[in-house]
């Protein structure tokens, strides 16, 4: 009772209908099921094992003709003393040899229709002219039937071969062949060897073999040689396939069946359709009731309970779970469905809901409207603070000593102190951090000039960039403080001319800016310290550093903006040579900065 009480009640229901319904179910249907599959099971077994007495009897009296025949012929003692003579000239063979044949009456099973395609009669006779259906036995021996007809102790049987080209017997090119191969020794006092060869058509008797007529597909196997298949019918122009070829996986019956002293094994395959699949089709309409009484109409009766009450009570518990998870308060229940027990529960409800909202309102509303004023003190006493330390006094001064300058005539004093104070004015406006290029040269011209007046004919710079570099923005004085750094470190330091040249370029999608100095320069394992320092530059690394730490303040600001793995830094340098720093970033467009404002609000 415990464990029940613990249940919700969609769960008792749902615990009701698996015992009382399902797990009955599974053991009465399911014995059902076993029993009608045990059934389809055996008749499968039965119909592979007719299908195999079936091929069995279509090859018998496949061969049937073709056996006859040679039966005959084998006791036929006109042919069998003709193929003995020994003739003087071939034209009196030619005579003999065509009554013989005729006079015996073979000729005419060859149009029968009976599969039998050619009957060669082979003699050890060097008189015999070897065509058509006379052949001295000297020609043959080399022959793949002739060798297996040998191999097999001369006996009579069906041999099954394949002829690469002509094989100087009646029948054509490389082809699967069927023969009925026998001695010719019924009459012993005869001496000479003779051997009777009927040739069978192959294509034709494996057309009487179609997958229709056993329901399975089959392979009849003469040892490890596959001879008859259903399905290796367009196959007649090539080799016979090996037994190790079919997939046993597939087999679900053998036979075996002797001919003609032959022991031949027969495969059938398993019905491609599944014997569980077949028997409930064939018994759909009775699955399909009990499917229906068993499953379909208890389970619309659940859901009709479960509609009744379990959801309702899911929509309750669902508004207390929302005011904890959302921390939103608690909500009223949108629509109540019914008078009883639950729907007098959610109304009573929604009741001390609003009563909840009044007295919030009454008590916590004055004290938020106290707080905001209170905040908005504080903002406007900030804001009075930063207006008492705006710098426009430093601008007023700059100003004055610049017109002070331009009375006494020392012109190139006063345009130094009006780049300082543009330089000053654009320090201080931090209400962008990400600027455009194009503002950040404009910048460092100002500082470079200042620097040139400073160093005199021995200090020039040049600043190259394409118009799509100058669109893309990057965080205010980061590539600033690059070029103060060359100035400071290393044109300062070198007695002699230096120069400072920055280019930036847009290439595969990518903003590179480039500076280089011909300064003082750096050694090469300084420069590779400080490109490292560069490359993992963190909040962590700025704590550790006592030094560079402006640079890597800016490789900081260049990585938040374009991630991580995104932003590269080489330094490279030589002393007494200079240093060179190539920046390579993603191009980040004003739409992009754009965007990044209104999500920050």
């Amino acid at each position: 009772m415990g464990y029940l009480n613990n249940l919700s009640l969609r769960k008792k229901l749902w615990l009701l209908y698996t015992c009382c319904v399902i797990i009955p179910l599974v053991l009465t249907d399911g014995l059902i099921a076993a029993v009608f599959i045990h059934d389809a099971k055996k008749e499968m077994e039965k119909n592979m094992e007719m299908a195999v007495f079936n091929a069995s009897l279509d090859f018998r009296n496949a061969f049937t003709p073709a056996d006859n025949l040679s039966n005959s012929i084998y006791i036929d003692e006109d042919l069998n003393y003709f193929l003995e003579r020994r003739f003087s000239a071939n034209s009196d063979f030619y005579t003999e040899s065509r009554s013989a044949y005729q006079r015996a009456g073979y000729s005419t099973l060859l149009s029968a229709g009976n599969g039998i395609i050619g009957v060669a009669l082979c003699a050890d006779n060097n008189s015999i002219v070897s065509a058509g259906t006379y052949w001295s036995i000297d020609r043959v021996r080399d022959t793949q039937w002739y060798t297996d007809f040998e191999n097999n102790g001369r006996t009579n049987a069906l041999y099954f071969y394949f002829v690469e080209g002509e094989d100087n017997l009646p029948t054509g090119t490389n082809s699967r062949r069927i023969s009925i191969v026998r001695a010719l020794d019924h009459f012993g006092e005869l001496p000479s060897e003779k051997v009777l060869r009927i040739d069978i058509d192959y294509a034709k008797i494996s057309e009487e073999f179609s997958v229709s007529r056993y329901g399975s597909d089959i392979y009849i196997c003469d040892g490890d040689t596959i001879v008859i298949s259903t399905k290796d019918k367009p196959n007649y122009f090539q080799s016979f396939k090996r037994v190790n070829t079919i997939d046993r996986k597939t087999i679900g019956y053998v036979g075996h069946m002797n001919y003609l002293g032959k022991e031949y094994t027969i495969y059938v395959e398993k019905p491609s359709e599944n014997y569980f699949l077949s028997t409930i089709k064939s018994h759909a309409f009775l699955f399909m009731l009990l499917v229906t009484i068993n499953v379909i109409l208890p389970l619309i009766l659940v859901n009709l309970i479960n509609s009744s009450f379990t959801n309702r009570l899911q929509k309750l518990s669902y508004v207390f779970d929302s005011a904890q998870r959302d921390k939103v308060g608690l909500q009223e229940v949108d629509s109540i469905q019914g008078n009883d027990e639950i729907g007098q529960l959610m109304e009573g409800y929604n009741n001390l809901v609003r009563r909840n909202r009044q007295l919030i309102k009454t008590i916590y509303e004055d004290r938020i409207v106290h707080q905001k004023v209170e905040i908005e003190k504080q903002q406007a006493e900030l804001l009075s603070m930063r207006m008492q330390i705006n710098p426009h006094f430093i601008f007023n001064v700059l100003e004055n000593l610049r017109m002070n300058c331009i009375v006494k005539g020392e012109n190139e004093t006063a345009a130094m102190i009006e780049r300082l104070a543009a330089l000053e004015r654009e320090s201080v406006d931090w209400k962008d951090d990400i600027i455009p290029l194009s503002k950040e040269l404009e910048f460092i011209r100002n500082y470079l000039k200042l620097q040139a007046m400073r160093y005199g004919d021995r200090f020039s710079f040049s600043i190259n960039a394409d118009p799509e570099s100058l669109k893309a923005y990057i965080p205010k004085l980061t590539l600033t403080t690059f070029v103060e750094n060359s100035c400071v470190h290393g044109v300062e330091r070198k007695s002699s001319n230096a120069m400072i040249l920055i280019d930036c370029s847009v290439k595969d999608g990518k903003l590179i800016m480039e500076v280089e100095d011909t300064g003082a320069g750096m050694s090469p394992a300084s420069c590779a310290v400080l490109e490292a320092k560069m490359r993992r530059a963190s909040f962590s690394e700025l704590q550790r550093s006592s030094q560079h730490i402006g640079m890597i303040n800016s490789c900081l600001r260049i990585k938040m903006i374009a991630g991580e793995e995104n932003a590269k830094f080489t330094f490279e340098g030589e002393e007494n040579v200079g240093v060179y720093l190539r920046i390579e970033m993603p191009v980040i467009s004003e739409s992009d900065v754009e965007g990044e404002s209104k999500e920050d609000a």
